[in-house]
């Protein structure tokens, strides 16, 4: 496939591609590049590319990355007329997909998405506009469960809507949103390249770039008007998985950003304020896990022939 043909998006089948590593800054071109990482997202992936169309300000380039997927993910983006491309070996991870991708990006902003998340209209031209400012390197929106039926995904929109809502609006008062949402964020493309694109040493690759941005005093701002809808766990075995990563990858950088976090201030304050709350839930669970033995252990059947006691004859 001609470089091209990459660029416009117009090529019609499946690609494997060289790695191009030549392109520097001054060879950007005004515009955005999207990035799709999937995975056998064959049910959604059509959704979230009709969004991406759809747009008041559509984006210059989609690229899918079909990570390995045997479903048929990257057909459903041929059939779109958009970019696909397809690593030689599914790369392990979502900031694997994206990284993939990173080097052949020609704009000067790129934006991820996640293959099950579609977008407001306007939420494009919405995020973009956050970098009039000169020093705001990445931007993310308002994030709603595309669907709200079960029990799990009712729970997680009231979640949502409090902590974007709340949490988030005072976050980004203070210059601090603590994640750049991973399931939908933008980001100038000079400024990925300089930080080795989405860093894959933890499971929360959104939240580790993120923080990095504010230790090197980059600024990152949160729009509300720019809305997207993932698909969010529909039980309670996916919502358990999900949380377990999340849990996981905020303490795996806790580790990793810890002294960093002490130059910056409200994040400094942010997360302890997290680890005070996941301290007092551990605390909670643990007493309910021990009442829960107590009042359902069964007593010890000592037997006709004894009287209970532990002490030999």
């Amino acid at each position: 496939m001609e470089m091209e043909n990459l660029v416009t998006g117009r090529h019609p089948s499946h690609v494997n591609l060289p790695r191009e590593s030549s392109v520097t800054a001054a060879d950007l071109v005004m515009g955005l590049t999207v990035i799709i990482p999937a995975y056998n997202e064959a049910e959604f992936v059509g959704d979230t590319i009709r969004s991406l169309l759809a747009q008041t300000v559509p984006p210059d380039q989609i690229i899918l990355v079909d990570d390995g997927s045997t479903d048929g993910t990257g057909d459903v983006g041929r059939r779109a007329g958009i970019t696909v491309i397809r690593p030689p070996h599914n790369t392990g991870s979502k900031a694997g997909a994206q990284n993939f991708a990173l080097p052949w990006v020609r704009t000067e902003f790129v934006m991820a998405i996640d293959a099950d998340t579609t977008l407001e209209p306007s939420a494009v031209e919405r995020l973009m506009q956050s970098f009039v400012q000169t020093g705001v390197g990445a931007a993310c929106g308002f994030v709603l469960p595309r669907r709200i039926e079960s029990l799990w995904e009712r729970g997680r929109f009231i979640e949502y809507l409090f902590a974007f809502s709340f949490y988030k609006q005072v976050q980004d008062y203070y210059h601090r949103p603590m994640i750049s949402s991973g399931c939908f964020s933008m980001y100038r493309t000079e400024l990925m390249r300089r930080h080795d694109g989405w860093p894959g040493r933890t499971l929360a690759e959104d939240m580790d770039l993120t923080w990095s941005f504010h230790q090197a005093g980059v600024g990152v701002r949160f729009v509300p008007e720019a809305v997207c809808y993932p698909i969010e766990p529909y039980n309670f075995r996916f919502m358990r998985k999900q949380l377990h990563r999340w849990s996981h990858g905020f303490i795996q950088n806790v580790t990793l950003h810890w002294k960093g976090l002490l130059t910056v201030p409200f994040l400094r304050s942010a997360v302890a304020g997290f680890l005070d709350r996941a301290a007092v839930a551990c605390r909670h669970a643990k007493e309910r896990v021990a009442a829960a033995g107590v009042f359902h252990r069964r007593p010890r059947d000592p037997g006709p022939d004894t009287d209970g006691s532990d002490s030999a004859s």
